[in-house]
């Protein structure tokens, strides 16, 4: 049901959390109707029909909002944003958790009197394979397990990515470091001298100013400088955030049956299994080392 929304930017943050609350609201009111259905009256269209439409139009309304948290210049509407997708989550987290509706859509799926066509019976799988993946056929004890699990999980990143998108981190260059850009860019950027009374460029971490000066400056060191700077960005508040995330995904894995995170993520993809993935990483990389060391050379006789 997704489809293209063109976002405002020019929202107040009260108008943001109004207009998510009552999306969400709306939402939980809809999944209360599916629910509700008596078993005798449920039907594709007004079970997995419904619930897919639910799904599109929250999602339309909600996620544009949320943007704003990535993308906004005014800090208070940032942050309203940040919040809201936080409840945006535990609204998504406490759907897939939800057995109710699990069972509802169920008996869709197993109804003889369900004839579906090939694209209605992929969305069906989809989202019964969904529900199973948040362990609804598991016990409510391991159910409620998973979903808090899940919701720190999704409260650290999204605090590791507001981290980042707040972060204020620069790196200061002379003006002969900048050699290659325009003019025109390098003028626009921050100034300040320092205690030799020099005056020193800051470039931001941003794409606007990363990206330029990783493909425009002609000094190697400014760029090395640079890149190494954005690889580290937040790396003090950043890397015990990612290593909570790591730990609580293994132990949500662990809930489900699998023995690690990778291989909960890929026993849908086309490898299955972990094992496949790092034969296959292996033979390629095998493969292709001659021609990687080829380029490498060819790359360093430029410099």
């Amino acid at each position: 049901y997704q489809r293209r929304v063109r976002g405002r930017f020019d929202y107040t943050p009260e108008e943001l959390v109004l207009k998510v609350e009552k999306a969400l609201q709306s939402a939980t009111q809809a999944q209360e109707k599916i629910v509700q259905i008596p078993q005798e009256k449920r039907t594709w269209e007004n079970t997995v029909k419904a619930f897919d439409t639910i799904c599109g139009q929250t999602y339309n309304i909600v996620n544009p909002l949320t943007f704003l948290s990535l993308v906004s210049p005014d800090t208070e509407l940032r942050k309203a944003a940040h919040e809201a997708s936080k409840k945006f989550e535990e609204f998504n987290i406490k759907t897939n958790s939800r057995k109710d509706l699990y069972l509802a859509l169920h008996s869709v799926s197993k109804s003889k009197n369900t004839e579906l066509d090939a694209e209605d019976h992929r969305a069906l799988h989809k989202y019964m394979e969904d529900f199973s993946r948040n362990g609804l056929s598991l016990s409510d004890d391991t159910i409620s397990k998973i979903q808090k699990l899940k919701m720190e999980i999704s409260d650290l990143c999204l605090e590791y990515n507001k981290n980042v998108n707040d972060s204020t981190q620069s790196v200061k260059f002379r003006k002969e470091d900048l050699k290659g850009l325009p003019d025109s860019f390098v003028d626009n950027l921050s100034k300040e001298k320092n205690e030799k009374g020099e005056i020193l460029y800051s470039v931001g971490l941003k794409r606007s100013e990363l990206f330029p000066v990783l493909e425009h400056a002609s000094e190697e060191s400014t760029r090395k400088a640079l890149i190494l700077s954005a690889q580290t960005q937040c790396v003090e508040v950043n890397v015990p955030i990612l290593k909570k995330i790591v730990g609580k995904r293994r132990e949500t894995a662990k809930l489900l049956g699998f023995d690690s995170d990778a291989s909960y993520i890929l026993n849908i993809k086309m490898a299955q299994n972990t094992s496949t993935v790092i034969e296959f990483l292996n033979r390629v990389s095998t493969r292709l080392d001659p021609f990687f060391k080829s380029e490498i050379s060819a790359l360093r006789s430029l410099k």
